[in-house]
């Protein structure tokens, strides 16, 4: 029951706790190309998608991507965490260009707790996830939440998925 609720109020805060004018216009603009592409796609430009963060554990492992929902929420993947038995060993890096290098405007957060959707068994259905972080992340240039819709998504818009792969294939 207290799963069920912090889910019903994640999704409250995370539906009104951003403003139109605030949330998913990076301050750093993107390099954008139609042609590009997820294989063969190119570097981003530093900061350029500031709500797009690292779910690490605390040793510095990766473990996926998410995005800043807001100040101290990330949306993921339920298969990020699914099977995981402790939350408190996660953390969460927002402002990183790179799971290498270290940028002077990286700020992390470890996490409190995570809501799975009810619905999750494995796999692709239902594969969403809400962690909320024990301390805010301010926002900053390279830091920003992205906007949620407020209405059902309808085709015709151009999507962009953002991740730490790589920018060539090596045939070796």
């Amino acid at each position: 029951m207290r799963t069920l609720l912090l889910c019903a109020a994640l999704l409250v805060v995370s539906a009104t706790a951003h403003r139109v004018d605030e949330c998913g216009v990076p301050r750093i603009q993107p390099h954008l190309e139609p042609e590009d592409r997820i294989e063969g796609g190119k570097e981003a430009v530093p900061g350029s998608w500031p709500w797009h963060v690292q779910v690490n554990t605390r040793l510095g492992h990766h473990r996926c991507s998410g995005a800043l929902i807001d100040e101290q929420h990330v949306v993921t993947t339920a298969s990020c965490i699914w099977k995981l038995k402790n939350i408190g060993v996660l953390k969460v890096l927002a402002g990183a260009h790179s799971r290498d290098a270290v940028l002077d405007g990286e700020r992390s957060a470890d996490v409190e707790e995570a809501c799975v959707f009810k619905g999750y068994q494995g796999g692709h259905v239902n594969n969403i996830a809400v962690l909320k972080l024990k301390t805010p992340l301010n926002r900053t240039d390279t830091i920003q939440p992205i906007c949620l819709p407020s209405a059902p998504v309808v085709g015709g818009w151009n999507v962009y998925a953002t991740g730490y792969g790589h920018t060539h294939h090596d045939h070796d």
